[in-house]
C-alpha cells in the first residue's frame, strides 16, 4: 500500500510534507495580495497553488491534522465551506 493510500484512508499519521503545508498555512493565511502567496507556494513546495490547496483541503479530513493544529484546520474548513456552490432549492432561487 502506498503512502497516498494510507493518507486517503486516514490510517497513517502526518508526514513531513503534511506538517509543512499546515505550518505554511498557519503563517500565511488567506490568498495573499498580488500573487505573493502563490509565488511562496511555488518556491517552498515546488508545486502550483492549485495542488497546494488540494493537499490542504484533503488534510481537513485527516484527524491527525486537526490534532496537529486544530485552529488552522478549522479555519481552512470554514473558508472552504464558504466557497461551496449553493445546493438544493437555494441553488435554483427557491
Amino acid at each position: 500500500m502506498s503512502r497516498t493510500d494510507d493518507f486517503d484512508q486516514g490510517r497513517a499519521g502526518l508526514n513531513d510534507t503534511d506538517r509543512s503545508v499546515i505550518d505554511f498555512e498557519r503563517q500565511n493565511p488567506g490568498r495573499g495580495q498580488g500573487g505573493a502567496k502563490q509565488k511562496a507556494i511555488r518556491e517552498t513546495f515546488g508545486q502550483s497553488d492549485v495542488s497546494y490547496y488540494q493537499h490542504l483541503n484533503r488534510l481537513t479530513n485527516h484527524p491527525e491534522a486537526h490534532k496537529y493544529d486544530a485552529q488552522t484546520m478549522k479555519r481552512v474548513q470554514r473558508v472552504a465551506a464558504g466557497k461551496q456552490p449553493p445546493r438544493g432549492p437555494q441553488a435554483w432561487g427557491m
